[in-house]
């Protein structure tokens, strides 16, 4: 598994029954936000912009970037 990514159809970071805000699943502090409709929506902005900032350091591989989630094949679209 790639580092920072989750299995498929596991929760990175579940909010806890007690009504807990839920947790990046990447760094575990901030809250997660929506952003691919696939509803992986488990990683906080600044997990987000390094994902992309890195894959775009890496060269053209980042015209494929795709959802972190392992095995989760929804690409991301410039908004």
């Amino acid at each position: 598994r790639k580092a920072g990514s989750v299995a498929a159809g596991e929760a990175a970071a579940p909010a806890a029954a007690s009504g807990e805000q839920a947790l990046c699943g990447i760094c575990f502090a901030e809250a997660p936000m929506q952003l691919l409709p696939c509803g992986h929506d488990s990683y906080c902005k600044e997990c987000w912009v390094q994902y992309v900032k890195t894959a775009v350091e890496e060269g053209k591989a980042c015209l494929e970037l795709r959802c972190p989630t392992e095995k989760c094949q929804v690409r991301l679209r410039p908004c």
